[in-house]
């Protein structure tokens, strides 16, 4: 079977996970349970929901323990990650007439060659560091007639290499889908010393943002004095919910600083995930600003932020937002029964289903949508009670003493009797 419209596959990339045929279900070991609604408009066929934020606190950190229900009847289904696409094509171009008006700017053409090519992104490289700068994008077909692709375009670099190295940049600039041969690039230099342009790549970029959740948080505000600087300790009010990224809230202007983030599961032990870099600046030669950081993806309830001061006074933070891509959950609904989640089987494993191959040849427009409600406790399940020596940690070190004595005794009685 022939896929001709990849864009309408609902998983694509998605990380499969279901239950298996037959499988061992009993809800006797299942600790929570949540139903499933299908809301005012009845449906019939392949549905999905998003798990909610609050489940993944009870579920395993693999997910394996998800488990749907109808009746006694285990229900197959595919867990998908529904991530950002992005789909980013290089075209071969030539860069040339490469140039600076001291103090001005620096600019530079690049020719792609022939008229007729999509693209809507050019990215600079550059030998030099930490900078700022404005830059504008024109097309043209003959060099002599420009139009102005993007005008507000900004690039940055922060480089530190001080008891660690540390660098966060953006080289790359986008405008409208075009196909002009030529494009102008100018580099506003306001006074700094221009950039040492090495060269510039020109893609066509498609691109659908992931789905994602905002987790609401809580934080406070240390001052590490010893770091020279400001700990955000951020916590996301729940355990296990996957998040990769954020922005911090603030009103301050001009300031210029590298941030390290770092996770933790109880505020005590911390793992640093990676770092990056916030400014926001507003002068005349230069207005921009960027808040946002990324990490590679975490499940644990508490971030620190820290914000490396350096010699510089805090900048104050009213707040930080923290997002993740929200997990989506694809079974077969049928009219008329009832489905219910279970969570919270440490010992659940995950089991392989030909749904998960079936899935990839469904479109988005036929799979229907039902929610979940909270997970509650679930009146069927029966703990497994711990081994008798950790429900009563005093009973060996007692039998143990109880056979000392008696052995004492007998000992005792054999030395008497010689």
């Amino acid at each position: 079977m022939k896929i001709t419209n990849m864009k309408k596959l609902l998983l694509i990339g998605a990380l499969f996970m279901a239950t298996t045929a037959l499988a061992d279900f009993s809800k006797t070991d299942w600790e929570f349970k949540s139903a499933i609604e299908p809301g005012v408009r009845q449906v019939t066929g392949y549905v999905s929901f998003d798990i909610p934020s609050e489940a993944f606190q009870n579920l395993n950190q693999n997910l394996s323990d998800l488990r749907i229900v109808s009746g006694e009847t285990e229900v197959p289904f595919v867990l998908a990650r529904e991530g950002e696409k992005d789909y980013l094509s290089d075209i071969p171009a030539t860069i040339f007439n490469i140039s600076s008006v001291q103090g001005a700017s620096t600019s530079f053409i690049v020719d792609i060659g022939k008229s007729g090519t999509f693209h809507n992104r050019v990215t600079i490289e550059t030998s030099s560091e930490n900078f700022k700068r404005d830059v504008k994008v024109e097309g043209s077909d003959d060099q002599k007639n420009w139009g102005v692709l993007n005008q507000d375009g900004q690039i940055f670099d922060y480089t530190y290499r001080e008891g660690g190295y540390i660098n966060s940049k953006w080289m790359s600039v986008e405008y409208p889908q075009s196909t002009f041969r030529y494009l102008h690039v100018t580099i506003f230099d306001r006074g700094e010393v221009p950039l040492k342009i090495i060269g510039g790549n020109i893609q066509s970029r498609q691109k659908s943002p992931a789905k994602e959740v905002s987790y609401p948080s809580t934080f406070e505000q240390n001052t590490n004095s010893g770091e020279k600087a400001t700990d955000l300790i951020v916590d996301i009010g729940v355990s296990g919910a996957p998040h990769s990224h954020g922005e911090l809230i603030t009103g301050a202007t001009n300031f210029s600083r590298a941030i390290v983030v770092s996770e933790s599961a109880d505020k005590m032990s911390w793992k640093v995930l990676g770092n990056g870099y916030i400014f926001s600046i507003s002068t005349p030669e230069f207005t921009g600003k960027n808040l946002s950081f990324s990490y590679p993806e975490s499940r644990k309830r508490y971030l620190k932020i820290s914000v490396l001061n350096r010699d510089d006074q805090p900048i104050e933070i009213s707040g930080a937002n923290i997002f993740g891509v929200i997990r989506k959950v694809l079974f077969k609904f049928e009219a008329g029964k009832e489905y219910s989640v279970f969570i919270g089987n440490p010992k659940a494993k995950t089991g392989e289903y030909d749904l998960s191959t079936v899935s990839q040849y469904l479109s988005a427009e036929n799979v229907g949508s039902v929610t979940v409600g909270k997970p509650i406790k679930n009146p069927n399940f029966v703990p497994t009670l711990p081994p008798l020596s950790e429900r009563s940690p005093y009973l060996l070190p007692g039998f143990l003493v109880l056979i000392v004595l008696i052995l004492g005794g007998v000992l005792a009685k054999l030395f008497i009797k010689k």
